[in-house]
């Protein structure tokens, strides 16, 4: 791989702890030419929308999909996108902004940015999420059941029903995950076994699979879709001109999660985390305890013809949780 210097050569790599009971969501900045963490940021608590309930944020203080629009950065905090000037990517030098928000946003995972226009896809809803970058207002696409009600904050509503876990107060039977931008604006959605088109006639299925478990997603060229399947360990190459895929195994499923997937150039990065069981679920917690701290995952490359691996390393960051997943993914663009 050619020498790349500056910010342009650092990948963005969003990280949310999942298989202990707390510990900071962050960004984490990867040098592209060695693959070696070079910056930790943490998500600061007033960085994530405020509960006007409660006066303070919602516990569940996710960060899932990052977006590059210019100098800004977009994170998804859960409830709300964050916007952030970028001073230094390579540094995570970030200046918060404005905050995009909607009463359907809740558990938001995959985002995009196209033209002015920023999607989301929002888990807990069963609904795409698109803003006005300009003007700040919101359109709603839904693919499940529409509803009205405010969602932003179901650790609340679980404990006011009496509920478990925070999923149950919410309806998210899709599972929507990735949301991506063709360059004629038509915007693609995942669920975990269904790829959909927006449009003026509403949501088409375009590819069904019911076996996959695809869980993130990105462009890799005008009309093929690049898919990670998270319980089987491969990527899904879908060509959206013949609503056709081929399966590219990448990773053991029984010890790896594979979750984010990024395309710059010619190489597509993959990312995965140690295979674990979620502790995040239930909206209360017993005893508020230390994070044990040292997390890790692995980055790795695909060739253009995504026939096979091209690089791979364990990336140790032991100075955000353990047990934490690596979720979104970004190549910076100065």
């Amino acid at each position: 791989m050619k020498a790349i210097d500056g910010d342009s050569g650092v990948l963005i790599i969003s990280t949310l702890p999942r298989g202990a009971p707390s510990g900071a969501s962050a960004l984490v900045a990867v040098d592209r030419q060695e693959l070696k963490p070079i910056a930790v940021r943490e998500i600061r608590e007033e960085e994530y929308l405020e509960d006007p309930v409660l006066g303070a944020p919602g516990r569940i203080r996710h960060c899932r999909g990052v977006a590059q629009s210019g100098d800004r950065l977009y994170v998804a905090l859960f409830n709300c996108i964050r916007e952030y000037t970028v001073e230094s990517a390579r540094e995570l030098v970030l200046r918060p902004g404005r905050v995009f928000t909607h009463p359907r946003a809740a558990d938001l995972h995959g985002i995009c940015i196209h033209g002015r226009m920023l999607s989301a896809a929002s888990t807990g809803s069963n609904c795409v999420i698109t803003w006005n970058l300009d003007s700040g207002k919101a359109c709603l696409v839904s693919l499940g059941q529409h509803g009205d009600d405010d969602v932003r904050f179901p650790d609340r509503l679980a404990r006011e029903v009496g509920a478990d876990d925070w999923r149950d107060v919410l309806d998210h039977d899709l599972h929507l995950n990735g949301v991506s931008a063709l360059p004629d604006g038509r915007v693609v959605v995942c669920s975990l076994t269904t790829v959909w088109q927006l449009g003026p006639s509403g949501p088409q299925p375009i590819i069904e699979e019911p076996t996959a478990r695809m869980h993130d997603g990105c462009l890799g060229g005008a009309e093929k879709l690049l898919l990670t399947d998270a319980s089987c360990g491969i990527v899904l190459s879908v060509d959206l001109t013949g609503n056709t895929f081929a399966r590219i195994p990448v990773v053991n499923p029984d010890k790896w999660f594979v979750r984010g997937i990024g395309f710059v150039d010619d190489t597509a990065y993959v990312l995965a985390s140690e295979s674990m069981l979620s502790r995040q679920r239930s909206p209360r917690r017993e005893v508020e305890l230390e994070p044990e701290m040292g997390g890790a995952f692995l980055l790795f490359d695909i060739e253009p013809a995504l026939g096979a691996l091209r690089d791979e390393r364990l990336v140790p960051l032991p100075t955000i949780a353990s047990k934490s997943v690596a979720y979104g993914l970004l190549a910076w663009k100065s």
